[in-house]
């Protein structure tokens, strides 16, 4: 669950928070908005986040689902150079760029 709404569409890469490397890739194929009455029922199998979280007010905002496909772990790291400070979206540099094009050739 997220606090914003998604609009990019393709393949992403997937990297911890505070790390500088991609350990995954997956396809974002879509971006749902839940209200209270979807989360807690609808789509509890794909998010799992009880009612008494769900109702949380520190929860609030993360009314997003982000919904992912072929979502696939990478048999090696690739490191990227991290910027400092909070993103949702990095740009990876273009040897990084390239080691991934190649890592997903590999899956």
């Amino acid at each position: 669950m997220r606090s914003t709404n998604c609009h990019i569409r393709g393949i992403v890469g997937l990297s911890p928070t505070r790390s500088s490397e991609i350990l995954g890739v997956a396809e974002v194929v879509d971006c749902i908005e839940l209200s209270v009455a979807d989360g807690k029922n609808q789509y509890f199998n794909k998010h799992c986040v009880d009612s008494a979280t769900w109702l949380n007010t520190n929860f609030r905002n993360y009314r997003y689902a982000w919904v992912l496909s072929n979502v696939k772990k990478l048999k090696s790291p690739i490191s990227y150079l991290k910027k400092s400070g909070p993103i949702i979206w990095m740009p990876i540099g273009d040897d990084a760029a390239i080691e991934l094009e190649e890592a997903i050739k590999l899956l």
